[in-house]
Formats: C-alpha cells, structure tokens, sequence
C-alpha cells in the first residue's frame, strides 16, 4: 500500500481577489480598526458613529520631513502609535498647540474616553474626535506635580503623562501628528 498526501495552502481573499485589498477591503478594515480603537474605552457610551478617512497632503508631507528629522537625529525609528485628540474649542480637524494641566504642547490620549469626556467638539447635537498617527519618539516619562511639563526645545521627543483614564502624549508641534480619521459620534 502506498499513501500519498496533498498538502494544498488555502488562499486567502487576498490573493483570490487582489482587487479588493486596495478598495472595498481597505475601506472595512480601516473602519473596523477605528471602531475597535474607539470601542476600548466607549463601547455602550455612545449612539450612532460615522468615520471620515482625512487626507491632507501638505500635513504628510510635513509628517514625513518631521519622520525623517527624527531619524537622522537620532539614528533610530521613533515610536509611532494611533492617539486620540480633540478639544471643545475648536474642530479636531485644526490641531494647535495649547496650554494645559501639564504644560505647552498638543495633547494626545491612548483612550477615546480621556477626550470624549467634556473635551469633544460639539456641534448641531454631535461629537466630533479626532484618530491621528502621532510620532512619539521615545516618550518622556512624566509624573504629575506642580511643575508643568516642558519639552526641549528641539526635541522630538513626546512627554508621556500617565493619568487615571490614560496615557496623555504631549508632543511639541503638530508636525508630529498626522490626522487620519474624524470620528463622529453621537452620546
């Protein structure tokens, strides 16, 4: 008796339809990736959600030169992660520097609920925040006092406040954050 084994490799949709990783499946897997981001610390606290993909090339452009900068600097890859951002001041979409609890700088969270917290953009009965891919570098650890948080000068580096709610990176310029979804919401 002699037995002879097939091994097949099961394709995946990726390669069964190569059309859709640039288009229709892209799209759902980007949703579902801010969704579950968002879900973390919101799920049950929020009705209907609408995700807006942005697209600004003047600010990749800027976030390149910033990445760039970064790696000639200091001969490394900086940590980069997806951070929430957003401020009852004015529309997400504008990030800017401001003065706060821990100092000068542009406030970023790990947590939707640090931001969706009375620091959400309203208007017309909706919420608006802000997903953006935010270079930290190697964050700074800073622990709360009186003193405020101040990064060097030319530091390219973010300072990282551990809260109760979440981590807070404070970056020093915009240039360090490329926006990438505006999440609508409504409470």
């Amino acid at each position: 008796f002699f037995f002879f084994f097939f091994f097949f490799k099961q394709k995946t949709a990726y390669e069964i339809m190569p059309s859709l990783v640039g288009s229709e499946m892209c799209i759902r897997d980007r949703y579902e990736f801010v969704r579950n981001c968002f879900d973390k610390s919101m799920k049950g606290m929020y009705g209907g959600m609408r995700v807006m993909k942005i697209k600004n090339k003047k600010s990749e452009e800027l976030y390149k030169e910033q990445m760039s900068l970064y790696e000639k600097r200091y001969k490394a890859k900086p940590l980069v992660l997806d951070l929430f951002y957003g401020t009852k001041d004015v529309h997400p979409s504008k990030i800017y520097n401001s003065s706060a609890e821990w100092g000068m700088g542009i406030y970023f969270t790990s947590n939707a609920s640090a931001v969706c917290n009375g620091l959400e953009y309203r208007e017309k009965g909706k919420c608006y925040v802000l997903l953006a891919k935010v270079m930290v570098g190697e964050p700074q650890d800073f622990i709360p006092t009186k003193a405020s948080a101040t990064n060097p000068k030319n530091s390219l580096n973010a300072i990282k406040v551990k809260s109760a709610d979440a981590d807070i990176y404070i970056v020093p310029n915009g240039n360090m954050a490329i926006p990438k979804y505006l999440i609508e919401y409504i409470e």
